[in-house]
């Protein structure tokens, strides 16, 4: 695949190894942060785990479209991406059920006593906007993800390829009036979150870019809108408010990275085409990336209990093997599942 075309399975490798590569900053981030040591001084206060989860939303927004096709039927297409979800994440909530009242994962002892609302608004991944403590605390991108699929959905089956367009004007201009109404009401309005929806209507286009339904010209206006977005979104979300735990930097420098990045494998051919990103084991490593981010953080929790003294070799080598169990024990049987229960029309969205 060294032409960076997508391969039998429909695929494309320099994909999977932006994947690959998304879900390997959100472990730094989460595997060094807090350790006082030289990484966490000088790499993970850039955030690394924020140009992690952005690359992970632009990626998705082109790697759905690749798999779609000009038309979906709704109803087909979300159940194919909920049977994508949510069998690894119900199980990484069994494993957390069975092992943290244990002492095996401690730091999730607290299932032992969670009640009915928890368990509601976690299982419908709501638990942050009902201000309940989250299970899993790296599930809060999935319900994001989840809104980008019912609009993508929702677009495509009225409008065709056309309504990424549309919908990507409408959606930065819903994020600037909610910019200029934070600032009016001297509220600050969460604004970060959305930015990742348009971050995936951005992949969307550059797909419609790559297949001639988008001009040069009219791409670089998607881009230059996106750019001007995230700018003033940033500036005023973290600029002329305070966030608890991100300052200004802190945000619009790994958006900045996730964008020239994703930009770059996706639009110069050297890069797209390149042998070691399009084949080998970047790109099969990173056909595993879902489970890299839902698992890890069980990984670092086991490696700090019960190996402390190797910690940082143990949490990668454990993310590693439960990131493969997870792959070929719930991910490939839950898509399997998906295209039993799926139109049988609709081709198989390429995993994230």
């Amino acid at each position: 695949m060294a032409s960076g075309a997508p391969g039998p399975t429909g695929r494309v490798g320099a994909l999977d190894s932006l994947r690959l590569l998304a879900a390997g900053l959100v472990v730094v981030q989460h595997l060094f942060e807090g350790n006082g040591g030289w990484i966490d001084r000088h790499i993970v206060a850039f955030e690394p785990g924020v140009a992690g989860v952005a690359l992970f939303f632009f990626i998705s927004g082109y790697a759905i479209a690749l798999a779609s096709g000009d038309r979906v039927a709704v109803g087909p297409f979300l159940r194919r991406r909920l049977w994508r979800i949510y069998p690894l994440y119900l199980a990484v909530l069994a494993v957390l059920v069975l092992l943290g009242p244990t002492g095996v994962l401690p730091k999730w002892r607290f299932l032992a006593d969670a009640g009915p609302v928890q368990w509601l608004a976690n299982l419908l991944l709501v638990q942050d906007f009902v201000r309940q403590r989250a299970f899993l605390g790296v599930s809060w991108t999935l319900i994001i993800e989840l809104a980008f699929y019912a609009l993508f959905a929702a677009g495509l089956a009225r409008r065709g390829a056309r309504a990424g367009g549309r919908l990507m004007v409408l959606a930065a201009a819903a994020l600037l009036a909610l910019a200029l109404a934070s600032l009016l009401v001297g509220v600050r309005v969460p604004l970060g979150r959305p930015l990742m929806i348009l971050a995936a209507l951005l992949g969307w286009q550059c797909l419609r870019f790559h297949r001639g339904g988008l001009s040069a010209r009219g791409l670089a206006g998607h881009v230059a809108t996106f750019a001007v977005v995230a700018t003033v979104v940033t500036l005023i979300g973290f600029g002329r408010f305070h966030h608890a735990t991100l300052d200004l930097a802190q945000v619009m420098l790994p958006w900045a990275a996730a964008t020239l990045l994703f930009l770059g494998v996706l639009l110069l051919p050297a890069l797209r085409g390149a042998r070691w990103l399009s084949r080998g084991p970047l790109p099969w490593a990173g056909a595993a990336s879902y489970s890299i981010y839902l698992l890890h953080p069980l990984a670092i929790e086991a490696a700090s209990v019960h190996f402390a003294a190797q910690r940082i070799a143990m949490a990668l080598l454990l993310t590693a093997l439960f990131a493969a169990a997870g792959r070929v024990l719930v991910e490939r049987p839950g898509i399997a599942l998906g295209r039993r229960f799926g139109a049988a029309r609709l081709p198989l969205a390429v995993p994230r």
